[in-house]
């Protein structure tokens, strides 16, 4: 039974996204505030819906309930600029610390997995000095910008699609039943998308 188990250890890999999330466990903190400003980020666009539906709605009022209306909805508008400035902000500054961190650490990984080879290695035409400069500038980059963009975005996108389906619950649920008929072919559309990325 043991044998069974170290052999099915040994042809389990983990996939890369979770061993970069590995590597950059140190992180976790950046990751877990990023993730909330990108989860903040993707609510602004419902939020912005309801209120610019709710100042649309005050034109068919008397002109003085239209006024005071008015000054009641408008400064909601400034606050949900800042409050998208300052979300995307946080999502893109620790992201972006995140990525960074990870960029380094595995540079210098690569650098000492280099430099512990032996001198017959170096000797290969795929392992000239230019060759390994280059896949320290460019691999440990790739990585930055898997992580860091491509997860920031995919947390934007679902608390996004969690706020809309919730104000559309709301607001009109039989409609709502029926706009979801179609939410297989955008997964379908949006899984084609990421693999294209």
């Amino acid at each position: 039974d043991d044998d069974d188990d170290e052999e099915e250890e040994e042809k389990f890999k983990m996939p890369p996204v979770l061993r970069v999330l590995a590597y950059n466990a140190p992180e976790w903190p950046a990751l877990l505030v990023g993730g909330i400003g990108a989860a903040a980020a993707g609510v602004v666009m419902p939020v912005f819906a309801i209120v610019f539906a709710k100042l649309l709605r005050i034109f068919s009022e008397d002109c003085d309930q239209m006024e005071a209306d008015i000054r009641m909805w408008a400064p909601a508008f400034l606050y949900i600029g800042f409050g998208s400035a300052a979300f995307e902000f946080s999502k893109t500054f620790f992201f972006g610390y995140a990525g960074e961190a990870i960029t380094s650490r595995l540079r210098s990984m690569a650098f000492g997995a280099m430099l512990r080879q032996e001198i017959s290695w170096f000797d290969d035409p795929h392992h000239s000095t230019g060759a390994l400069a280059t896949r320290l500038a460019k691999d440990a980059s790739e990585v930055k910008g898997g992580l860091g963009f491509r997860l920031a975005v995919v947390v934007q996108l679902i608390s996004t699609m969690i706020a809309i389906l919730a104000v559309a619950l709301v607001y009109n649920w039989q409609m709502t039943l029926v706009t979801l008929s179609a939410v297989p072919l955008l997964i379908a559309s949006g899984a084609f998308q990421m693999r294209a990325l």
